[in-house]
């Protein structure tokens, strides 16, 4: 009775169940075994299991079980393993196997239960390409965004460029009114685009929001002023209130509260078409309550069902009708929600909608006005290349660079720009990274192998690009690009980038007057610039011992002709005053640098400029500024306390001397100088008689050739290596 059950327990299986002896000889195939393999128990009893399973962990298996490891085999009993099984037909099959063990008449018998997972293969490979094609959509979409913000970001440079030009022109009281708020539109356009096309970090929940102090009835205001004219455009009304009991400062995000008032108040303007439209402000329950309330073409409740729905419109019919995309009001959704607020809408069809949005704002306090506080920023005059394909750009930076006393040539793509790097010499250029032809990537990489193969010393070069995306970060610098402008560009912003990038102090137009100039305006504001220089030096002995090598030697006055003495060639003027500008700027001392490098650019556009009144008049003005430092450098007391610093030792152990030579190369290429780190590098190499390495170095140093003295600290490297590699053959 027993034997019955179980034999019809194994003919009922799911799962087809084969048996074989301890050397693998099959003993037992259910009915499930032969529909799964094709073959008939009779057919198949007798024979070994790799007949049904070939694979060769499952053989290797089996040849331990033939020289009867049982202890060995023990470990696959009560595991499972998938494998291939093979049909009588001769096609492969993927199994799920388990294996079992079992005593029976003092013989060993092995039970494996094996199940198809085909299909279960089939659904992995489908997942495993739909994770394929998510990932290519996620790349696609990528490319999109970086083209789209390009395409974007492009025009709204020449609209914010252009009316920051005719802001400081000559214009009546209404013409600066309409222009003040197209500049104030546009920037704020220009903050939502920036994380409107970066959906990836809204999808992620990304976004942080800014908790600063800010003016609610001045965003009200700022509303009625960039929306008032679409209203007006309509026959529309468009009236704010703002009761005076309502707080005016408040703490939060004003951009994205701006965001959410733009898209309902510019949506209610949209589909109103008699009428108007009403933005009102109130509070209850510590919360701020903003109402939007039009007289439009209004919603039926399923439509306001579906309101806040990407993509989604009231009708079909809306988007030919009115326009735009359904995204605004879903955006608004998201970010009222980010601020811990909510949003509801009320409507009835043909009878207007009222958009209600809640918001807990903590009070604040009156904002200190942070756009206002910084200086103008003012760079010595610049030999500029700039590369655009864009004539608007060009001309825009063409106006706002030649203002600034700077020179510039320019370039409609990437081989012209790379042509006239070869045929001229700048201190910098501004590359649009997207141009037809040769494009701002490669046209970087031809400049940077031109410089490798003549030995010329790096030129910055500064991506001009309208994309906020880090992969275009990443490849800019990949390609040898030094700096990064985002479009539109800010000037402020252009001008810190191309003095971080040529190692220049930027200071306030003041900070560049002649000693003359401060005399007459009264002035006394400091030449050197202690904070800068502190910052680059470490501290104010170090900066006032180098500036003190500066001034006895290259910044000498001495070293400049006075009126009575010879006038130099062209060259060899302007490569001292080349040397004085770097040093100047390397040294805080931004007044010399300005001078420097302003005569050092009239001289090389012409060379006769030379020999006329003016050009020594100025050559004496740059002695007096150079006068006047030594002046102001002796009475700070500071080259005082050279006498109280401990002499550092002239030898350098050898081990040492490898990590001290790499970390001066480091502090060198960025225009940064330890004394005490240059002393230990020389002490090192004279007390191991290379006393002529030494003193280049030092030459190097006190001209402040950084660039020379890098080369030298690398012939050494180069020599340690080659005696290295000696000592290994």
């Amino acid at each position: 009775m027993s034997e019955s059950r179980l034999r019809a327990t194994l003919d009922t299986a799911v799962d087809g169940i084969v048996t074989t002896d301890a050397i693998g000889t099959i003993v037992g195939f259910n009915p499930a075994a032969e529909r799964l393999f094709g073959w008939d128990s009779a057919e198949i009893t007798g024979r070994n299991i790799k007949e049904v399973m070939p694979s060769r962990d499952q053989i290797m298996q089996l040849r331990e079980q033939q020289h009867g490891l049982i202890a060995r085999a023990q470990e696959y009993v009560g595991s499972s393993s998938e494998i291939l099984g093979r049909r009588r037909d001769g096609s492969l099959v993927p199994l799920r196997l388990a294996l079992g063990r079992m005593q029976l008449h003092d013989e060993m018998l092995y039970v494996g239960f094996v199940s198809d997972i085909s299909e279960r293969r089939a659904m992995e490979s489908s997942l495993r390409e739909a994770a394929a094609q998510a990932e290519r959509a996620a790349a696609a979409k990528s490319t999109f965004l970086a083209n789209m913000s390009h395409e974007i970001r492009t025009p709204m440079n020449a609209i914010i460029g252009f009316t920051e030009l005719l802001l400081q022109s000559d214009l009546t009281t209404t013409q600066r009114n309409h222009l003040s708020t197209v500049r104030q539109s546009s920037r704020s356009l220009l903050g939502l685009i920036n994380d409107i096309l970066d959906t990836t970090r809204l999808e992620k929940g990304g976004m942080v929001l800014e908790m600063i102090d800010f003016s609610l009835k001045g965003i009200s205001m700022q509303i009625e002023s960039s929306l008032r004219l679409s209203a007006q455009a309509r026959g529309l009304s468009l009236t704010t209130s703002y009761p005076a009991n309502l707080p005016e400062y408040f703490l939060g995000d004003p951009l994205r509260i701006l965001q959410v008032l733009t898209n309902l108040v510019g949506n209610a303007i949209k589909f109103t078409e008699r009428g108007g439209v009403e933005l009102s402000f109130s509070s209850e329950d510590e919360q701020v309550i903003i109402m939007v309330r039009d007289t439009g073409i209004g919603m039926t409740q399923e439509q306001v069902a579906s309101i806040f729905t990407p993509f989604t419109q009231a009708d079909a019919s809306i988007s030919r009708r009115f326009g735009g995309t359904g995204l605004g009001t879903t955006i608004s959704r998201q970010l009222v929600e980010l601020m811990d607020g909510q949003i509801e809408v009320e409507s009835a069809l043909g009878q207007g909608s009222c958009f209600r949005v809640r918001l807990p704002l903590a009070p604040g306090k009156c904002p200190t006005g942070r756009e206002n506080v910084a200086p103008n920023r003012v760079l010595p005059p610049l030999r500029i290349l700039v590369a655009d394909d864009v004539a608007q750009n060009v001309e825009l930076l063409s106006l706002i660079l030649t203002e600034g006393g700077h020179t510039l040539e320019t370039a409609r793509d990437g081989a012209e720009a790379v042509a006239r790097f070869h045929a001229s010499r700048f201190d910098v250029v501004l590359m649009d990274v997207h141009m037809p032809g040769t494009d701002g990537l490669e046209a970087t990489r031809l400049i940077r192998q031109h410089e490798r193969t003549t030995g010329a010393p790096q030129t910055p070069i500064i991506a001009l690009t309208a994309s906020v995306l880090v992969e275009d970060r990443r490849a800019a610098r990949q390609a040898g690009m030094s700096g990064f402008a985002v479009k539109p560009l800010e000037l402020a912003n252009l001008l810190d980038e191309i003095a971080r990038v040529l190692a220049i102090p930027v200071q306030a137009p003041d900070a560049l007057l002649t000693p003359a100039t401060r005399s007459a305006v009264g002035g006394h504001t400091s030449l050197i610039d202690w904070t800068s220089g502190v910052a680059v030096w470490g501290n104010k002995q170090r900066l006032a011992k180098s500036l003190d090598q500066f001034l006895r030697t290259t910044g000498a006055p001495t070293q400049l002709p006075d009126a009575q003495s010879e006038m130099p060639t062209a060259d060899a003027l302007g490569f001292h005053l080349h040397a004085l500008r770097g040093a100047a700027a390397n040294l805080a001392v931004p007044s010399v640098a300005s001078q420097a490098g302003e005569m050092e650019t009239r001289l090389r556009l012409n060379a006769d400029v030379l020999h006329t009144e003016h050009f020594r008049r100025d050559l004496e003005a740059l002695r007096s500024t150079l006068s006047a430092v030594r002046e102001e450098l002796d009475a700070s007391g500071q080259l005082a306390s050279d006498a109280d610093t401990p002499p550092t030792s002239e030898s350098t152990p050898p081990r040492e001397l490898g990590t001290h030579v790499s970390a001066l190369s480091a502090l060198l290429t960025r225009s940064e100088l330890d004394d005490e780190l240059l002393d230990a590098v020389c002490g090192g190499w004279e007390a191991g008689g290379d006393r002529q390495r030494a003193q280049r170095l030092r030459q190097a140093v006190d001209a402040f050739d950084f660039g020379a003295a890098v080369a030298v600290l690398d012939t050494w490297t180069d020599d340690a290596a080659d005696d290295a590699a000696g000592m290994i053959f």
